[in-house]
């Protein structure tokens, strides 16, 4: 099973590189073909370090030599709907980092790709791999029903953060939410607050949801504190979720679960900060493994693809970069 990789710049160093890595090492059948960057150099120390076979500085010439089973594309915000449209086109299955698309017009391309061959993919959106979501969501379900959720409460902190617009990291609470909830946004309100320079400090969004949840979110990319913390009530039953993303204080992170205004369970995970792997809690490996998964079994639901999934969260995210984003710089960027 050939895997081709496009983008060796830091973040697919520091997360799917050593993930993939992994991946080959426990299965044989894995080989990590080859590794595309427009930086040759880059790719180079990019196949050194993890073990790719060949290097390339076009993608195209790459995806014409290799003929890959599998690409994972983790290539720069402002390429990923042009090379993924690409790639889907092809019918090669596709792994690819978020955002889908800056805003729906370059979702509505990647999406307009993925139709002609319904070609299987994923979306990285790590958070919903992380060990600890996925067991939080496993207790969830075996605790709550017939109970329904009432409410999704996301909140990302960052220190010292001056991203121009933090939508692009704001996207994985969106989703994330929408994940958990096993629902879709119906309507949605924004406010921001802005400090001095006119930079935007805190992004308050409340979001109604399918099947009469909501979620509400507060994202503060300027404070004293640097974690992402989600909390979901239902009427007799809550759980807090501290996630170990990459750079945040609550690695390896906790779940701890409520009952009846009581404190029912901690649940730490294992490990601590300096000897837990980054890629490995952080979801990474999971999201690769369940990509390299579905080549294997051929188990691709074209009912469940990702790109129609989450046309809501698109949504969202979009009208949150448009509040932030000076009038008329959206449109520029875009």
């Amino acid at each position: 099973m050939k895997i081709v990789t496009i983008g060796a710049g830091a973040h697919a160093a520091l997360t799917h590189g050593p993930a993939l890595a992994a991946i080959a090492q426990e299965d044989p059948a894995v080989e990590l073909a080859a590794v595309c960057d427009v930086r040759r150099e880059r790719a180079e120390e990019f196949s050194r370090q993890f073990g790719y076979r060949r290097t390339y500085a076009d993608y195209e010439e790459m995806l014409d030599a290799e003929a890959p089973d599998g690409v994972t594309l983790l290539s720069s915000e402002s390429m990923t709907f042009r090379i993924g449209s690409a790639v889907l086109r092809r019918g090669i299955p596709l792994l690819l980092e978020k955002p889908p698309g800056r805003n729906s017009a370059e979702h509505e391309q990647l999406l307009r790709a993925y139709q002609l061959r319904r070609t299987p993919h994923l979306i990285a959106f790590n958070r919903r791999y992380m060990p600890l979501v996925s067991r939080a969501r496993r207790l969830w379900r075996q605790l709550v029903p017939p109970e329904k959720l009432q409410s999704v409460r996301c909140d990302f902190y960052r220190h010292n953060r001056h991203d121009p617009d933090f939508s692009t990291t704001a996207i994985h609470g969106i989703d994330l939410a929408a994940y958990l909830a096993e629902a879709s946004y119906t309507d949605f309100r924004i406010s921001l607050q802005r400090n001095g320079k006119g930079e935007c400090t805190a992004i308050s969004l409340w979001s109604g949801m399918t099947g009469g949840s909501c979620a509400q979110f507060l994202f503060c990319q300027q404070s004293g504190c640097s974690f992402e913390r989600v909390h979901m009530a239902s009427e007799h039953y809550a759980m807090t979720l501290e996630l170990p993303a990459l750079g945040t204080c609550d690695i390896p992170g906790r779940i701890v679960l409520y009952h009846r205004g009581g404190l029912l369970r901690e649940i730490p995970m294992e490990g601590d900060a300096r000897s837990c792997r980054p890629f490995l809690l952080g979801g990474f490996y999971h999201e690769n493994l369940a990509f390299i998964d579905m080549l294997k079994k051929k188990n691709f639901d074209g009912r469940n693809a990702d790109l129609e999934r989450v046309l809501s969260v698109i949504r969202v995210t979009e009208a949150v970069s448009s509040s932030i984003l000076p009038a008329g710089l959206c449109q520029m960027e875009s």
